[in-house]
């Protein structure tokens, strides 16, 4: 992506960008960056329930939620952090890896020694709310042209032995000096052996790495 839409985001997105990880895809997927990262950038809140030890260490003041209850104490959970480490294209759509950061408390209550059960539910969701995200991300990427933000399909390189695949908008195929070259064709024109496109990637939780291709 250019060095200008490249600055954008790491403007309105400076602590999901922190590192500097680049962005090695065309500029048509911008928006999608874009959208995604706001989005992942106005998740919720919640709150978990703490030892009265910790609740005292922490200085958290006992409550009830009603009359009848014995009071207890509940520390507010802000959703982690997402830092991306990287954003490339690969087998023709978008890959969007992260990492989650979590507030040093919360990250003790649910990955320390003695995790309770309720935090390590809580970051599971914040997990798979991430997870979510990025998935939907990288399909409308598979909708997407990488080039022009155009309406696209997944095309495939004739001229490539693997077969090299681009998600293109038709017509901008058809035309691109680069896509002429290489004899950029649709994907569906191609598989008509019934096998199944193989642009699926699923991140495993947190973002630690990736799956096989589905």
């Amino acid at each position: 992506m250019n060095r200008e839409l490249t600055q954008m985001l790491y403007e309105k997105y400076p602590a999901i960008f922190a590192s500097r990880c680049g962005f090695e895809h065309g500029d048509g997927w911008y928006d999608i960056i874009d959208a995604m990262c706001y989005t992942m950038s106005h998740s919720y809140k919640t709150w978990v329930i703490v030892d009265e030890a910790r609740g005292k260490e922490w200085g958290l003041e006992p409550s009830k939620q009603t009359s009848d209850e014995a009071p207890i104490c509940q520390m507010e959970v802000n959703p982690p952090q997402v830092v991306a480490v990287q954003v490339k294209e690969k087998f023709g759509t978008l890959r969007f890896y992260y990492e989650l950061e979590f507030d040093p408390r919360f990250k003790e209550l649910a990955y320390g020694d003695l995790p309770l059960a309720q935090a390590c539910t809580i970051a599971g969701k914040y997990h798979s709310f991430m997870n979510g995200i990025v998935d939907l991300a990288e399909t409308i990427s598979a909708r997407t042209c990488e080039e022009t933000g155009k309406k696209g399909e997944l095309h495939a390189s004739t001229k490539s032995r693997s077969r090299w695949r681009k998600t293109l908008n038709r017509e901008f195929a058809k035309t691109d000096e680069f896509c002429v070259q290489r004899n950029y064709v649709p994907w569906a024109e191609l598989a008509t052996d019934g096998t199944p496109i193989p642009w699926r990637l699923r991140m495993s939780p947190g973002g630690e790495g990736e799956l096989k291709d589905q």
